[in-house]
């Protein structure tokens, strides 16, 4: 289900292929397949081009997202559990797919005049950073994750209770917007890029806020215990987790 809906809302949001329509940077694994995709672009590599139902540019996209994921994954085997690893290459592995065989025709509705509807960039940011959080929260409650930059918060989660899964989010997120920023000026080469990296910081703080309300992982509770029996303390202390 998250990796369907991540899918869908990468092709319909963050970077459609449709005629005007100019991408969302996005984060993570996904923001440096952006990197990537954009490299090949200044490279010569017709981006554009269709490949069967998707296009050379998403192939792009989607080999390097794979492919960062990799190093990530190994992290989430050794440091965090086998079954959130296994779980992860499965939801990065189904995202690979459906982003690849979503058709264009359910991806532009947003976009095409001849269904009267025209969606916005502002509306696009807001939309789209409310769908990659619910991804992230779905993945993460499920004990997996959406690859990226998510395997990275959990890490960093289990080790400081204090930690919180957007905020890491958005700071690292924040580093791949400068980085695709001077990208995108030196092929450019004027300052229009600037519109479209505020858009991406609404995207970014939409989603850590979004991801952070729906994860419950390093919500704190407390009880009160009121007892007469001296012994209790050490009870609770040494056979309940805290």
């Amino acid at each position: 289900m998250s990796s369907f809906i991540y899918a869908y809302n990468f092709r319909a949001f963050v970077a459609p292929l449709f005629e005007g329509q100019n991408a969302i940077i996005t984060g993570g694994a996904s923001g440096v397949s952006q990197i990537c995709a954009k490299i090949s672009e200044l490279l010569g590599v017709p981006v554009n081009e269709s490949f069967g139902n998707s296009s050379v540019g998403y192939i792009i996209q989607t080999s390097f997202y794979v492919i960062v994921n990799i190093p990530l994954i190994i992290l989430a085997y050794k440091k965090i559990g086998k079954k959130f690893a296994l779980f992860t290459i499965i939801n990065v592995s189904m995202y690979f797919v459906f982003a690849n065989i979503i058709p264009d025709s359910i991806c532009d509705i947003f976009y095409s005049n001849s269904y009267g509807v025209e969606l916005q960039m502002f509306g696009r940011a807001v939309f789209s950073g409310v769908l990659t959080g619910v991804t992230a929260a779905l993945s993460i409650s499920h004990g997996h994750s959406a690859g990226g930059i998510d395997i990275i918060s959990v890490y960093f989660t289990d080790r400081d209770t204090n930690a919180s899964i957007g905020k890491i989010s958005l700071t690292v997120n924040t580093g791949i917007i400068v980085v695709y920023a001077i990208l995108t000026f030196i092929q450019a080469g004027d300052l229009s890029f600037l519109t479209m990296a505020l858009y991406s910081f609404v995207y970014f703080f939409v989603s850590s806020v979004v991801t952070d309300k729906l994860i419950i992982r390093n919500k704190k509770e407390s009880l009160q215990i009121i007892t007469s029996n001296e012994s209790m303390p050490d009870i609770l202390i040494n056979y309940f987790p805290h």
